[in-house]
């Protein structure tokens, strides 16, 4: 918390997400970490959404509609869904996704031209945030290629007989 809190800019967008989170519960949180503090919660949040942490914008739809603020709401459960389904494809049937717009949909209302403001709101998140938020999701799921494998360090045979074993050659693990 404190590494965080002394240089946010350097932090990567999940611890931001899971800070926001400690704020956002305060001493209500199992850690009970850090005094609630829904500003820096928002703050955090919005910052980890913006640099790729799709769950973040989930998390600021949520707590926009706990403010009743039901627009800025909307353009983020848009883009919570918009983003999950364009990244996370294998994930697009979560039912949450749609509870989550259809909340927002119902705190908006249905006056006429509404539908036209959210379509024109969202598209402009997307065209300001998105190659950022596009890059930085990516930065954060891409295989870090500079860990090596276990079995470069620790060579294993399997052994086939009645019943199948590892035997584990001998290596710095067995010094």
């Amino acid at each position: 918390v404190e590494a965080i809190e002394r240089t946010p800019g350097a932090a990567d967008a999940l611890s931001l997400y899971e800070l926001g989170s400690l704020y956002r519960l305060g001493r209500q949180h199992p850690a009970q970490w850090v005094e609630r503090d829904l500003l820096r919660a928002g703050t955090l949040r919005s910052d980890a959404a913006l640099r790729g942490n799709i769950n973040a914008m989930a998390g600021m739809a949520e707590a926009e509609l706990s403010r009743g603020e039901a627009m800025s709401a909307m353009v983020w459960a848009q883009a919570y869904a918009y983003y999950k389904a364009k990244l996370e494809p294998e994930a697009v049937a979560d039912a949450y996704v749609a509870n989550l717009v259809e909340r927002a949909f119902a705190g908006v209302g249905k006056a006429p031209g509404v539908d036209a403001e959210i379509a024109e709101l969202v598209a402009a998140f997307v065209a300001t945030h998105g190659p950022a938020i596009e890059q930085a999701h990516s930065a954060a799921v891409a295989p870090d290629m500079t860990c090596r494998r276990v079995s470069d360090d620790w060579p294993t045979d399997r052994l086939d007989d009645e019943t199948t074993r590892v035997a584990i050659a001998k290596t710095r693990a067995s010094r």
